[in-house]
């Protein structure tokens, strides 16, 4: 019982329902109603198809050859204004060869299908012409789908252009070796017809550039918050920059002090062991005569350059500690007088 009510409520609703569509897509499918269906935007008439609005000004329509001709006539015109305005149109070109040739293999089968009057002649070069073709479903619609396409990327290259420009002055403005090789590519896919390649490295493009964006964005946020920090607190960045130059002026001071008194001490280390060596060699020379004179001489003349070379440096070294000291004297300089005295 339950089930009765039910559908006695739902069943008078779907007819209802059926028939206002019915009624509704005949009186919009009116030659009346023409001037509404274009204000809408829809070219043809339309029908329901799994309960969807489609346009069906193509399919299902039988095109005449003239509509065919027109269309040609329509698209080689839209090329030839394409490539007025600088756009490649190498691959329209061959579309439209191909429109001219499908048009050529249609009035052919007319011919063999009887549709028109023709001459002998005229069947004799159809038969030939289309021995190695399938012509019993060519039609004129063929063209017009052809010609349709030459419309449709017309409409693309310019929506395509247009993102171009844009994205071409987001590049300037963020000035990036890595997005201008990016548009390089974007250009050259679209100077070659790639539409679709054009399509994926615009988005590409886009992605690179906000993320550009937001980089730019933490930068600048940075750097805005340095500067007034620094307006903040500018006393004491200078003060612990003066500490911490201070710190290091004194530390490479006194680094260098100590690799100057090093070294000085090594010089005077090797110039006491070139004495020692001198006495060595004159002790086995005359005393304990172990040595001939040619050894003792080349190995005195060897250890006498070694010293000189060594006296010289010295000057210069402890002359070098002297102005990192100032006024006061260092404790090499001691050091020196001493062993001089000891020598």
């Amino acid at each position: 019982m339950k089930m009765n009510k039910r559908l006695e409520i739902i069943l008078p609703i779907v007819i209802l329902l059926v028939l206002t569509s019915y009624l509704f897509f005949n009186w919009i499918n009116s030659d009346q109603n023409k001037e509404i269906r274009e204000s809408l935007g829809i070219e043809g008439r339309v029908g329901i198809t799994n309960f969807a609005i489609l346009n069906d000004s193509i399919e299902g329509r039988i095109f005449s050859r003239e509509e065919a001709l027109e269309s040609i006539r329509k698209a080689e015109k839209l090329v030839g204004e394409m490539e007025s305005e600088g756009f490649s149109v190498d691959y329209l070109k061959d579309v439209i060869i191909e429109a001219n040739r499908t048009l050529e293999q249609v009035d052919y089968a007319e011919i063999l299908r009887g549709n028109v009057e023709y001459s002998q002649k005229d069947y004799v070069d159809a038969n030939k012409a289309l021995r190695l073709i399938d012509w019993d479903e060519l039609s004129y619609e063929e063209v017009i789908i052809l010609t349709e396409e030459i419309i449709s990327r017309n409409e693309r290259a310019k929506l395509l252009e247009d993102l171009i420009i844009l994205r071409e002055k987001d590049v300037r403005e963020i000035s990036d070796q890595e997005l201008s090789e990016l548009l390089s590519e974007v250009k050259t896919a679209f100077e070659d017809e790639r539409y679709d390649d054009t399509d994926e490295l615009l988005v590409r493009l886009r992605d690179s550039i906000e993320d550009k964006k937001i980089d730019e964005g933490i930068a600048s946020s940075i750097g805005r918050g340095i500067v007034s920090f620094i307006r903040r607190y500018w006393v004491f960045i200078l003060l612990f920059m003066g500490i911490v130059g201070y710190s290091v002026y004194r530390y490479n001071k006194r680094s260098q002090k100590d690799k100057l008194r090093k070294k000085i001490k090594g010089k005077m280390k090797e110039r006491k062991i070139l004495v020692d060596l001198m006495k060595r060699t004159q002790v086995e020379r005359f005393k304990e005569n172990k040595i001939s004179g040619l050894v003792y001489n080349i190995r005195l003349k060897k250890y006498k350059d070694k010293l000189e070379r060594i006296r010289q440096e010295i000057p210069v070294l402890e002359e070098r500690l002297r102005k990192i000291y100032g006024n006061r004297k260092p404790k090499t300089l001691n050091n020196r007088k001493e062993m001089k005295n000891r020598s």
